[in-house]
């Protein structure tokens, strides 16, 4: 396939294949030299299962299957077609964004899928402890009779391996993210691909993309791909585009977060600096010397808070102060 566009690779771009690349040589050595088993740790997991942790719904998306390389071939290369062009359009803090939700997206939305599937497998290992009816446990193990019994012990066991199974790795919902973003910036844009001598539209080659996506899904076909993520990772890359859209192509957004953020940040700062400003007094009996020492002290940090406060005036104006600000140059002013 193949479009016309500059061939150089901007710098999220270029990272990002660097990070999926040292990840996968670490997915390689690990397990052999030091016995880590970074799928398993990094992998992401049912949210019910024992090895699942939070932080593997930004993991997952640097991994991929190392029998091979066509998948993260395939990936990276996707990568680097689409999201040079993203990346240029949308600028390099928003292409982040955009490619860490939809990457994100995509997890949960497999966590949805599988919350429908092994939920039904908790409930059949609940159901058995309760009453021992070892039927309910047929669908998912086999060489099972109605006369074999299994301990409570050995039953949370075998629950707990088959919640772990399960396990996505790899880019995909991200680049399916990206496949949708190309589509609504570069509308015209005509792809072409090795079996179909014809170019098609992006957006006609997406849609048939997300509609075969949805089919596979939907069959169960059984090959292992997370066929839901990859959707997952479509909706929620055309909800983000479609928020930027309507909010000045994102900059309000931008803008109202890295406030947000700014003013968390001025709060701890804040929190910090008064505290900073406490000077033990002496005591009453105290010498000169130790109330000098104090007084010279106590100035020190009332200016330095006064220096802070009009610097911050100076770089954002009066509005941009927070009330314990105000307070605190009212008071100092007096």
């Amino acid at each position: 396939m193949g479009f016309g566009i500059n061939t150089t690779t901007p710098p999220a771009v270029k990272n990002i294949i660097i990070i999926n690349c040292l990840f996968f040589l670490a997915s390689i050595a690990l397990p052999k030299f030091a016995g880590i088993d970074v799928v398993n740790l990094l992998g992401l997991h049912y949210f019910e299962a024992e090895a699942f942790n939070p932080i593997q719904l930004l993991t997952y998306m640097f991994l991929h299957d190392t029998s091979g390389l066509t998948h993260i071939f395939f990936n990276m290369f996707g990568l680097w077609m689409f999201g040079r062009g993203i990346e240029e359009a949308l600028g390099t803090k928003r292409f982040l964004i955009f490619y860490f939700v939809t990457g994100v997206g995509a997890a949960l939305v497999q966590e949805a899928t599988w919350a429908i599937s092994l939920n039904q497998i908790s409930d059949a290992f609940n159901q058995y402890i309760n009453t021992k009816d070892i039927s309910l446990l047929t669908p998912y193990l086999q060489n099972l009779d109605a006369n074999t019994y299994i301990p409570v012990s050995q039953a949370l066991q075998l629950k707990a391996l088959l919640l772990n199974k399960p396990v996505t790795i790899g880019a995909s919902g991200c680049i399916f993210g990206l496949l949708i973003a190309f589509a609504m910036l570069f509308p015209k844009a005509e792809i072409f691909l090795l079996f179909i001598p014809i170019p098609i539209k992006a957006p006609i080659f997406v849609a048939i993309y997300a509609v075969a996506e949805l089919f596979m899904g939907i069959a169960g076909t059984g090959d292992g791909v997370a066929h839901y993520a990859h959707l997952g990772g479509m909706l929620f890359g055309l909800i983000l585009l479609l928020i930027w859209r309507n909010d000045d192509n994102g900059e309000n957004l931008l803008q109202k977060t890295s406030e947000w953020f700014s003013n968390i940040r001025g709060k701890i700062r804040d929190a910090f600096s008064r505290t900073q400003m406490k000077v033990k007094r002496p005591q009453r009996n105290a010498s000169d010397a130790e109330w000098n020492q104090y007084n010279r002290e106590a100035k020190a940090k009332r200016n330095a808070r006064i220096d802070e406060i009009l610097e911050k005036i100076k770089r954002s104006g009066y509005s941009a102060l927070t009330d314990d600000e105000k307070r605190d140059l009212f008071n100092m002013s007096k």
